[in-house]
């Protein structure tokens, strides 16, 4: 039987052609022709390429059905199985004669051809009136770009047995020497699942960049609190219409039996809104929990900050003790001076360089009295009881005196002539006649009175009370301490609004600290908090920063 396709001349049992695998018709007569003359270069090599179905008219003539003969070359024992029906071809067949099944990739018994290069003198000879073509034409090359091998159709099994070839047979077996081109391709196909998956693997792992996000959370954002609020209020809001709608559709069977379902809604919308409120209710309290905490945080960084600022500066306390020292030194050798004059008049030069020498030290250990607590005021007691500190003392007093009373002016003026008149007798004369004073100390036991350190500001306390509440005043609330250190240095100075309290019992005075922030000192020993402490004439009191002097007569 000649195919129609490439009219290859076939056996009559043949379904497809041995040459091109097209199918075979006993029906039809029509006479096909290939495309020219393909030379057959090796007797025992096929080709996997198909040839192109033409019309007849644009086709030259088919070569001699005896050309293909020459194949039988291989050995008589060897034989091709199909691997699709398994039928046995003859060598040298490339599709199969059963189904039409390429045999380029079926198992092959037969030992591949390692034939390097075809040889132009196997060509076929035309027939007899067919002009010959010239084989040096690349018609492999053609051929392979004519068709592919896909193209084929495939013919389902006939009821022939097919015989069973071991698979692992199969792959040992190469294809034709043209076929690696194709080979690649089929094992470029594992590239296909070399799209690994592990692709997803930093999708999971991105995942964790989300947790930093919630850790942000916990910071303190009124837009979100309100957000929150706002989505439990529409909750109970939503519980709420429910339970509305529940109850009016139970109105409707007053008097009947109320169904599963309806009074099953109204229970489980009762229970709904009864969690939603308590959401809300437990959201509010720990809204209150949270911004007390807040304020008391802030309140205690305050107080840590106010705590900090009140610690003295080491520079400072060295300065001033510095100064102290040196006034020390200058005062003694004034003093020294002083004696020396012994039953003389005392130059005013001399005398009046003693009294700056006192001025300057008082300042000094006040200063620092109100750094370190008034420890250094102590030493400054040492020179007030010799003869010459209690002279000069008078006018001191005096000039802070005239603040209150009128008579003090009158007072100054006798300590001038008394530096003369002191010099003629003993030291001893003078001071008896110091008390004479006296007419001065009575205004200061009916008026008792705190001196601010350093400004020598007098604040008289009053009379009529036995009970005097020293701190700053805060109209806001409301307190009224009846010594107001606000506009001496109360309000840098650490004192509190109540800080502490004088108490006149008799003629017998106390101060208690009220537990302050900055605590209270008498003469440079902090006082515990509500523990009244005895206080005299001349004792030095602390309040944070601030210090006074005590005077009672």
């Amino acid at each position: 039987m000649k195919c129609p396709s490439c009219g290859h001349t076939n056996d009559g049992g043949n379904r497809f052609c041995e040459y091109c695998g097209a199918r075979l018709d006993p029906s039809m007569n029509q006479e096909a022709t290939q495309i020219g003359a393909v030379p057959n270069l090796h007797t025992d090599q096929s080709y996997d390429a198909p040839t192109m179905f033409v019309p007849a008219d644009q086709a030259p003539p088919a070569p001699p059905a005896q050309a293909e003969p020459a194949v039988a070359s291989a050995p008589a024992a060897s034989s091709l199985n199909c691997a699709e029906c398994g039928y046995i071809n003859q060598p040298g067949d490339r599709y199969c004669d059963q189904c039409g099944a390429s045999l380029d990739a079926a198992p092959v018994a037969v030992v591949p051809v390692t034939t390097p290069a075809p040889v132009a003198s196997e060509a076929l000879t035309p027939p007899d009136g067919v002009p010959a073509v010239p084989v040096a034409e690349p018609h492999l090359a053609e051929l392979t770009n004519v068709a592919p091998a896909e193209e084929l159709p495939t013919v389902p099994i006939d009821d022939q047995q097919p015989v069973s070839t071991p698979v692992a047979e199969a792959e040992p077996v190469a294809p034709a020497i043209e076929e690696p081109v194709v080979a690649p391709v089929a094992e470029a196909e594992p590239v296909v699942p070399a799209v690994e998956e592990p692709i997803s693997t930093p999708v999971a792992e991105a995942e964790p960049v989300v947790a930093p996000v919630a850790e942000a959370a916990p910071a303190v954002d009124e837009e979100v609190v309100a957000a929150e609020r706002t989505a439990l209020s529409a909750a109970v809001i939503e519980q709420e219409d429910n339970l509305v709608m529940f109850e009016q559709m139970a109105n409707r069977y007053a008097g009947r039996a109320l169904p599963a379902h309806i009074a099953a809604g109204i229970e489980e919308t009762k229970a709904s809104l009864a969690e939603a409120q308590a959401n809300l209710a437990a959201f509010d309290q720990a809204q209150v929990v949270a911004k007390a905490a807040a304020e008391a945080a802030a309140q205690a960084a305050a107080d840590a900050a106010a705590a900090a600022a009140a610690q003295p500066d080491p520079e400072e306390v060295a300065r001033l003790e510095a100064a102290i020292t040196e006034h020390q030194d200058n005062l003694a050798m004034f003093e020294q001076m002083s004696a020396r004059y012994a039953g003389r008049a005392l130059p005013a030069h001399i005398a009046a360089g003693l009294e700056e020498s006192k001025h300057a030290l008082a300042e000094a250990e006040a200063e620092l009295a109100a750094l370190l607590g008034g420890a250094p005021a102590a030493p400054a007691a040492a020179p007030i009881p010799s003869a010459p500190v209690n002279t000069y003392d008078a006018p001191t007093v005096a000039a802070a005196a005239p603040a209150e009373p009128a008579p003090a002016p009158v007072v100054p003026a006798e300590p001038v002539p008394a530096p003369v008149v002191e010099a003629v007798p003993a030291w001893a004369a003078p001071t008896p006649a110091e008390p004479v004073a006296a007419p001065i100390a009575p205004p200061a036991q009916v008026t008792p009175h705190l001196v601010v350190a350093g400004s020598q500001v007098v604040l008289n306390l009053p009379t009529d009370k036995q009970i005097y509440v020293i701190g700053r005043e805060d109209p806001i609330s409301g307190i009224y301490p009846e010594v107001d250190l606000t506009n001496h240095g109360g309000e840098g100075g650490g004192v509190s609004r109540q800080h502490a309290r004088l108490h006149n019992t008799g003629g017998n005075w106390t101060l208690e600290d009220l537990n302050s922030t900055n605590y209270s000192k008498v003469n440079g020993q902090k006082l515990a908090p509500h523990a009244p402490a005895p206080v005299n004439h001349g004792d030095q009191l602390q309040f944070g920063k601030v210090v006074v002097t005590l005077h009672l007569h």
